[in-house]
């Protein structure tokens, strides 16, 4: 969602966009409670959010990412490639690896869409975009998006009842319409995980969890150990 905010006209509205992306992933990465959980980042830029959602969406997780620049899709994979690289403790957790698609997220095929627990917004929307992404939140689902210079928080209640409110005063980069030549875009296809793949998982993380214990500063770390049992909640 980054890539969304660069176009500013001078070094305070460009300030004003980077911390309006700040408030968006800190309220983002706050909303997570248990998994599993089905994610989509909309304008999601350099993939930072989708990557640091994935370390808590777990195996089992679903973890979507959707930028208009090809180019900036391509330098999202290959930061995430660093980061699986770099990050030498990274097989401590289950991570939930993003899937990142070039196109503009008004233009996707209606025979792909699909519900997300949560969908996150990156750009300047209006209220006449409001009901076409809440088509892809699921019921309890949580839809965050800029709504004319102000954050919304779209709760869906039922097929048709939804709850909003606005948390924080935000500065986005306004929306980019589709032409009428732009092509759909297609979302990946959502296939359940495997007997095995939990039954792996789950093996793995009570391994991990044992070695962890074994750890002096995993045993001084209250964030490591959450993240750590976290990944062991009964996903079924």
């Amino acid at each position: 969602m980054g890539g969304a905010v660069s176009a500013g006209e001078d070094n305070d509205e460009l300030r004003s966009k980077k911390f309006s992306v700040l408030c968006l992933s800190r309220y983002s990465l706050e909303r997570w409670t248990s998994p599993p959980f089905c994610s989509m980042h909309l304008l999601r830029g350099t993939g930072y959010l989708s990557t640091m959602v994935g370390l808590v969406l777990g195996k089992t997780g679903i973890n979507h990412g959707v930028e208009l620049h090809q180019s900036v899709v391509d330098y999202a994979y290959k930061k995430l490639e660093e980061f699986k690289t770099k990050l030498s403790n990274l097989t401590q957790f289950e991570f939930c690896e993003p899937t990142f698609i070039s196109g503009n997220f008004l233009k996707i095929d209606p025979s792909t869409i699909r519900q997300y627990d949560r969908v996150y917004c990156g750009t300047a929307c209006t209220e006449k975009d409001e009901p076409y992404l809440r088509q892809f939140i699921k019921i309890n689902g949580l839809l965050v998006m800029p709504i004319d210079d102000q954050l919304a928080v779209i709760n869906r209640v039922s097929d048709t009842e939804f709850k909003k409110r606005y948390v924080y005063a935000v500065s986005f980069a306004a929306i980019t319409r589709p032409k009428p030549d732009d092509v759909l875009i297609k979302l990946p296809m959502i296939d359940p995980v495997k007997l095995t793949e939990l039954c792996r998982n789950k093996v793995k993380g009570l391994i991990n969890l044992s070695s962890c214990r074994e750890n002096e500063e995993w045993q001084k770390s209250p964030e490591r150990r959450i993240l750590t049992y976290y990944n062991l909640i009964d996903e079924t």
